[in-house]
């Protein structure tokens, strides 16, 4: 994934990153079936969709625990 996809995917909103992440989902399993099914010789999309798809996912994640407050207390 080149730099400016991944700054265009940190940009995004959270609804707008959950809605990216149901759309990639979708074309991974299509893309799958592509494969098996022999329609489709172009093997690097999925790699590329999945790569994309755990960067969502990173990215997520690093929000939640952000919008988390921080435990300092001592017991």
């Amino acid at each position: 994934m080149k730099r400016d996809q991944r700054q265009t995917i940190i940009d995004m909103s959270d609804a707008e990153l959950a809605k990216r992440l149901d759309q990639i989902s979708k074309e991974l399993v299509d893309t799958r079936m592509q494969l098996m099914t022999g329609a489709s010789k172009n093997v690097h999309q999925g790699k590329r969709l999945h790569k994309e798809l755990a960067f969502i996912k990173t990215i997520q994640t690093q929000r939640v625990i952000s919008s988390k407050p921080e435990e300092t207390e001592i017991k």
